[in-house]
């Protein structure tokens, strides 16, 4: 029988992990205790506060930042002509493709001092690679609404859970001590799953029920197939699929192998989580105190309540590098629905455009959309990239080289998708375009087993 799910922290980590925290310089339980009180407030001041932060972000943005001021003052954009939350939609979209055309600094605060940046990559859902910059005040900011989020799906932050992730770049000896020793993450490996590490996974999660288990959409849809072809089933305190679309077929496999506490979790590398579902399953709460999430229609006009369309989204954190109605080319909508659970926050509806796919080894390893995002994250040296399993023993990796290729540093990417990718042959194809599918999207994994 299982035990009750731990839905509050632990005296020790609360008492005793939190402060020591505090201590080392991590600052993100102060911000969490602001955002315990903020997420039941009115919508109306969650406006007020997403207000008040934008205009500090637009002001420094206009003063500081070199891209932005140029572009404000070509546009004949004033700071004073932003009076209300409206007013935002004077300001042009920023695409991704736009900010890696810009030199670094061109785009981060002059004010920060150096050695204060902290320089990261994404690839995101095209498969794009792009150097941004933030410091660990945002970094303690998107911890802190990771532990909100824990709690908006009934855990609590600081409890053992299982992460069934794929490629993980290597950590640092701080990191890896603050994921065992805070986070108490117990790493599943997604990527080879083979029958028998899904039968080891499987046993684990059985004998764990009072866990959680959080993962790409496509390895727990894997995971849960294996499950219930075999017989087996759990009722975990959560699963939370995150980094690629959860689809409503592959909720149903989640729900008959691991039980009802699915949650879907919406977030970038650039920005952390943006929406999370909370225990209602209403739709995905907006961290509103952090960002404003506008979408808009292909011409770059606000579309209605319920209305599809392309999600644009502004950091009210990052001081370093602002992000201000950046274009995530994911889809969703904003619900009219209004969530019973008692915040009132506004909904997105599930985002689209993270189309899983999986590459299958003969090894039996299981190589996704998730995986590949991830390891082309550390090599921003292409400006995109496209994996293709032409049949079971080739891959062909298409790439569109940048400005800043290198091909000696591409040889060592080269040899990671080798050495993942092995037995099969892995040839590379330089192109100048990489098509997007009939429906518009892009596909940076195209495998020969889909997951439905």
């Amino acid at each position: 029988m299982r035990r009750k799910c731990p839905n509050q922290m632990s005296l020790l980590t609360r008492y005793f992990k939190m402060p020591l925290m505090r201590i080392l310089g991590r600052n993100f339980y102060k911000y969490y205790k602001k955002l315990a009180k903020s997420q039941y407030y009115s919508l109306e001041k969650l406006q007020e506060i997403q207000f008040n932060k934008f205009k500090e972000i637009l002001e420094i943005a206009y003063n500081n930042v070199d891209f932005y001021n140029n572009l404000y003052k070509e546009k004949g954009i004033k700071f004073s002509d932003i009076s209300s939350l409206k007013d935002i939609s004077k300001l042009p979209i920023i695409t991704k493709k736009e900010l890696k055309k810009i030199p670094l600094d061109n785009i981060t605060n002059r004010l920060v001092k150096k050695d204060k940046i902290i320089k990261n990559s994404t690839s995101g859902s095209t498969g794009k690679p792009f150097v941004f910059a933030l410091n660990w005040g945002k970094k303690d900011k998107i911890e802190a609404l990771k532990i909100r989020n824990f709690e908006y799906t009934g855990y609590a932050y600081g409890r053992k859970y299982f992460s069934l992730w794929g490629f993980t770049p290597a950590d640092n000896y701080k990191s890896k001590l603050f994921k065992r020793f805070i986070l108490k993450r117990q790493l599943l490996d997604s990527i080879n799953l083979n029958k028998v590490n899904k039968e080891i996974y499987s046993r684990i999660l059985m004998k764990n029920q009072n866990n959680y288990l959080e993962g790409y959409a496509s390895g727990l849809v894997i995971l849960a197939k294996y499950m219930i072809s075999k017989g087996y089933k759990t009722n975990l305190c959560g699963i939370l699929s995150s980094a690629e679309s959860l689809i409503p077929k592959h909720r149903e496999y989640l729900q008959e192998a691991f039980g009802k506490k699915i949650y879907n979790r919406y977030g970038t590398r650039e920005f952390g989580d943006i929406a999370i579902e909370c225990m209602k399953h209403t739709g995905l709460h907006i961290n509103m105190e952090s960002f404003i999430v506008e979408i808009v229609n292909e011409n770059g006009k606000l579309c209605k309540p319920g209305e599809m369309g392309l999600i644009v989204v502004t950091d009210l954190d990052n001081k370093v590098m602002p992000f201000i109605r950046y274009h995530l080319e994911d889809y969703a909508s904003i619900m009219l629905e209004k969530c019973t659970c008692g915040r009132f926050s506004t909904l997105l509806s599930p985002p689209e455009g993270r189309i899983v796919d999986t590459i299958v080894t003969p090894s039996g390893k299981h190589l996704s959309f998730g995986f590949f995002v991830l390891m082309f994250e550390d090599y921003p040296i292409i400006d995109q990239f496209q994996v293709v399993q032409v049949d079971k023993k080739n891959i062909e990796l298409k790439i569109i080289k940048n400005e800043n290729f290198s091909e000696k540093v591409f040889i060592s990417l080269l040899r990671k998708v080798e050495k993942y990718c092995e037995p099969m042959r892995v040839k590379v194809n330089y192109v100048l375009e990489i098509p997007l599918e009939k429906s518009g999207k892009m596909r940076i994994v195209k495998g020969l087993y889909g997951l439905e």
